[in-house]
């Protein structure tokens, strides 16, 4: 049996995502930074130009490129509305969603 797929979708950037290493012990786990972050170029070089959509469409990009036909979508706070329009744009893909807020404590 194959190990599930979780696509991490970020809030501001891919590090807030302290659990991934916990997540990879039992499943695929991809994240990204959105436009603008780290070595993500921004859109049309504009900061004015980010939107939800700029940040959804990095993510199908990041299903594109890892090959991904199904996955799970994880999301919380600011990236909720993200992980929403991405399960919009790709209905077929995405198995179930995971909304909220997980963290380890240590």
């Amino acid at each position: 049996m194959s190990r599930p797929r979780l696509l991490l979708i970020p809030e501001f950037t891919e590090l807030t995502w302290t659990i991934k290493p916990q997540l990879a012990e039992w499943a695929e786990v991809a994240s990204y930074d959105p436009p603008g972050v780290g070595a993500e170029p921004l859109p049309k070089g504009d900061v004015s130009s980010l939107t939800r959509e700029v940040i959804a469409d990095r993510g199908l990009a990041e299903l594109d490129r890892l090959g991904w036909d199904r996955c799970f979508l994880l999301a919380d706070s600011w990236g909720i509305p993200v992980a929403v329009s991405i399960a919009e744009r790709r209905p077929g893909s995405i198995l179930g969603m995971a909304l909220g807020h997980a963290r380890r404590l240590d």
